[in-house]
């Protein structure tokens, strides 16, 4: 009783001893969580250049026809070019068109680079306003193409996004049975095995740039949504 009376003293006494410090640890813990917690906002270095942009989407006598479509596996993945995989056209779906800017690049490219970077801070790139104001907007017909006229030579930056879904089966382990009694190992158990239905969702981008090279030309493009456009532009 005496030997338990004095353990617990001394345990008393090392938590009061310890606990400032360990207060402390807490408190610088929770500290450094609310400046990862505390969003960082990031800014192009290029300055946007207003009077270029206005002038980069000024009017022409070109037209920009496309179609807009994902071609995905079972599984969720993008599916090779050349797979016989049937492209899925988009309708009813808006894609944008950016003049192809030098602030645009940094912007998009900046945007890559924090959407891939595993620093816990919490991070946010942030584009001038304007830069949408300078945007055009195409609504796909039922067979998703689309279509932007008027446009002059220059290069252009098309951009869609949508959340697109499906689903697979695989054969998950449910339980264990015991098999009939075996005469060198006895009784031996036999795992389980089922076909589930497994759901996936993610989010499908585009993002191509399109060239006008002569004025009064038709161009014709390929607009496909992907789930892994992490390539930087150039």
């Amino acid at each position: 009783m005496k030997n338990f009376v004095k353990f617990g003293f001394t345990a008393m006494a090392l938590l009061m001893f310890a606990s400032p410090s360990y207060s402390q640890s807490v408190l610088k813990q929770v500290n450094k969580q609310e400046q990862l917690d505390t969003v960082q906002y990031i800014y192009p270095k290029t300055n946007f250049d207003e009077e270029y942009t206005k002038n980069a989407i000024a009017l022409g006598n070109s037209t920009i026809n496309g179609v807009l479509f994902y071609k995905i596996t079972n599984d969720g993945l993008d599916a090779a070019l050349l797979s016989t995989i049937k492209p899925e056209p988009v309708s009813g779906h808006k894609v944008f068109l950016y003049p192809y800017t030098p602030y645009l690049v940094e912007y998009i490219n900046l945007s890559k680079k924090q959407a891939r970077s595993r620093d816990p801070q919490k991070r946010k790139v942030m584009a001038d306003e304007r830069l949408f104001n300078y945007a055009y907007y195409s609504e796909t017909d039922n067979y998703g193409r689309f279509s932007f006229g008027k446009m002059k030579p220059g290069k252009y930056f098309l951009s869609a996004e949508k959340m697109v879904s499906g689903y697979y089966y695989t054969t998950v382990a449910t339980g264990r049975a015991v098999t009939d009694f075996n005469p060198y190992y006895g009784q031996v158990g036999v795992t389980q095995y089922e076909n589930q239905r497994q759901n996936w969702s993610a989010l499908a981008i585009l993002e191509k740039v399109v060239e006008v090279k002569e004025d009064g030309k038709i161009v014709e493009v390929d607009a496909r949504l992907m789930l892994n456009p992490d390539r930087l532009i150039k």
